[in-house]
């Protein structure tokens, strides 16, 4: 963790930087100022730090004025001889208001608080593969008495028979599904299948050989062992290589 410090009292920095390290060894104080005007400095020469302890009463003024400036977002906890300003202290992004002197309870007690507010990173990630991508479409079908469901990752292909739709699965399973094949593709998750022919809705794990002809057409041999080969047309050809190779 990146930490500045901004406070004109260099043994209250002094201070403040030692008991940071003994809290926690990790923080890094990549910064400490003593001014709005070496505030304003530091930050156009540096990335922002993920925390800034700020002294209100700065050498040139009130650091106020730095945060409205520079539009800062990172968290802030701060530190001040004064408690007047903390009602305005908390309109900003902070983690906490922190009287002087600064004990090491205190501090502690801050950090923690600044540490609740921060998602762990497996949580973060978690969470950003979770808005970014979408659930998987599944199937429910019947045999007899008996109801399954299948994602479309387990399914080979779907092939359209005059008043039937089947789902056949990298398995080599068997499932009529209701629905017409434009309705099966628009269920599916964009680029998941290709629509070879009009009979036929192709998963690329189901493709086992492309073998083209003479004429710029593909005969297109699927899995599982023992399914059919069908006919990709000349038309369609370089689209379907070019879906395949991605």
């Amino acid at each position: 963790m990146r930490v500045l410090i901004a406070e004109d009292e260099p043994l209250g920095a002094a201070r403040l930087s030692d008991l940071l390290a003994d809290l926690d060894p990790s923080i890094e104080v990549c910064g400490i100022v003593e001014s709005i005007a070496e505030g304003r400095e530091w930050y156009a020469r540096n990335p922002p730090p993920d925390l800034i302890f700020l002294d209100i009463e700065l050498a040139d003024g009130q650091s106020f004025s730095l945060l409205s400036e520079l539009k800062l977002e990172c968290p802030v906890i701060f530190t001040t001889s004064y408690s007047q300003h903390a009602l305005r202290a908390f309109e900003w992004n902070s983690v906490d208001y922190l009287l002087k002197p600064i004990g090491r309870a205190q501090l502690q007690n801050s950090l923690e608080k600044y540490r609740r507010r921060q998602p762990l990173p497996q949580e973060l990630q978690a969470l950003l593969k979770q808005l970014e991508t979408p659930p998987e479409p599944r199937f429910l079908v019947s045999r007899g008495q008996q109801l399954r469901s299948f994602t479309a990752s387990e399914i080979a292909y779907f092939e359209g028979h005059d008043k039937l739709v089947e789902l056949v699965t990298l398995a080599n399973e068997r499932f009529a599904v209701p629905g017409t094949l434009e309705e099966i593709g628009h269920k599916l998750k964009p680029g998941a299948f290709f629509r070879a022919n009009r009979s036929f809705l192709v998963q690329a794990a189901a493709v086992e050989l492309l073998k083209p002809d003479a004429y710029g057409k593909l005969r297109v041999y699927l899995r599982p062992e023992g399914s059919t080969s069908i006919s990709v047309s000349r038309s369609r050809a370089v689209a379907f290589k070019k879906w395949l190779g991605k």
